[in-house]
């Protein structure tokens, strides 16, 4: 299994075959999260943060929430204590 990197400290990670399931295009996602960096994209997720704080991830899951995609199903938020010596990685789990 391969992983690709993702943040604990405001960090979005979108499962890709969402946007087949739900018909959205990447271009449209792609707008919901400008100026936000991706972090990490394979054939299956893709990655982006950090995000600057709360607000900002509340404003990100507002413009995700108008694109059809589903919180928890089709992405989810992460945002908790890591320590700066931990990497995070993410994969879809089969």
């Amino acid at each position: 299994m391969s992983y690709i990197p993702a943040t604990a400290e405001y960090g979005v990670v979108l499962r890709k075959a969402a946007l087949c399931e739900k018909d959205v295009s990447r271009d449209i996602i792609l707008e919901a999260m400008k100026d936000i960096d991706i972090l990490g994209e394979d054939k299956n997720l893709i990655s982006w943060g950090p995000l600057f704080g709360r607000e900002a991830l509340d404003e990100i899951r507002l413009r995700l929430s108008k694109t059809k995609l589903e919180y928890i199903d089709d992405y989810i938020d992460i945002d908790f204590l890591l320590p700066q010596w931990i990497g995070l990685g993410v994969a879809l789990n089969r």
